[in-house]
């Protein structure tokens, strides 16, 4: 078991739940590696993520699967895959948007995929190997023009799993008014229910593009269709999540500027 909850990072939560409709799982605590590698396989995201726009809208075009012709595609798979196999639980540092410890820093993942790739030494020297928007949307780091903020001084400390985990987002990712929108809930149940509709209309769109074609945003809907959504799903369900009333909260962001607004 890795995570025992959700976190308090609502873009976390949101590829907790997703990866837990695309595996069907009941609770997030049943999110293993073994279920993280196994779809990460089954979905073929280094393939997949050349096609979808989304992935772009929230890691930008600057990492190495879409900006390295050469490794790009090897670096990416072959770095998750490593990340996703040695699963570290304790250690001397701390995730900051989920609590676990660990030892290996993403960085130092990195630098070992490189290095068994038989890149030089000069030129892994070179190469932006921190936590940054390419890999953590709206992740403020070293070298990113977040570095005007004060927090922006360190580098941020986030568990690698945790980067693998964002990864899934782009399958449960639709738009409001050109930026991707999140769920966010103190009603996990709820938040979860929404978010794996969410996931079942991203894989519609998936299934019904021809392979090799882009895959476009879903942007079929419009603030009120949302709200509607949430509130037949919670009328409909109401039994069950257990209360009478909770919160909802629609967001959407924009990576390029950072921006982030509520609806």
């Amino acid at each position: 078991m890795i995570f025992r909850t959700y976190t308090g990072n609502a873009m976390l939560n949101n590829a907790l739940m997703t990866i837990e409709a695309l595996a069907r799982l009941k609770n997030v605590s049943e999110i293993t590696s073994e279920v993280l590698l196994r779809l990460f396989n089954e979905y073929k995201l280094w393939l997949l993520y050349h096609r979808m726009k989304s992935y772009t809208m929230l890691f930008t075009r600057n990492g190495p699967l879409l900006n390295d012709d050469k490794l790009g595609e090897t670096i990416y798979r072959q770095l998750l895959t490593k990340i996703g196999t040695f699963v570290e639980s304790e250690g001397q540092h701390q995730c900051e948007i989920s609590g676990l410890r660990f030892n290996t820093s993403f960085a130092d993942w990195y630098t070992i995929v490189l290095r068994e790739l038989r890149v030089p030494e000069k030129d892994i020297d070179k190469k932006d190997l921190t936590i940054n928007r390419c890999w953590f949307p709206l992740i403020g780091a070293l070298g990113s023009d977040a570095q005007a903020l004060p927090q922006a001084k360190f580098d941020v400390h986030i568990h690698p799993l945790c980067l693998m985990v964002i990864q899934f987002l782009p399958l449960s990712a639709l738009l409001y008014k050109g930026r991707i929108l999140l769920f966010d809930a103190a009603n996990f149940e709820f938040a979860k229910d929404f978010i794996a509709q969410s996931v079942e209309r991203v894989n519609e769109e998936i299934q019904a593009t021809a392979s090799g074609k882009q895959i476009e945003n879903i942007k079929d809907f419009d603030k009120g269709k949302y709200l509607l959504r949430a509130i037949e799903l919670f009328a409909r369900k109401q039994n069950y999540y257990g209360d009478r009333q909770t919160d909802l909260i629609l967001w959407s962001f924009f990576t390029k500027n950072q921006t982030v607004s509520s609806i």
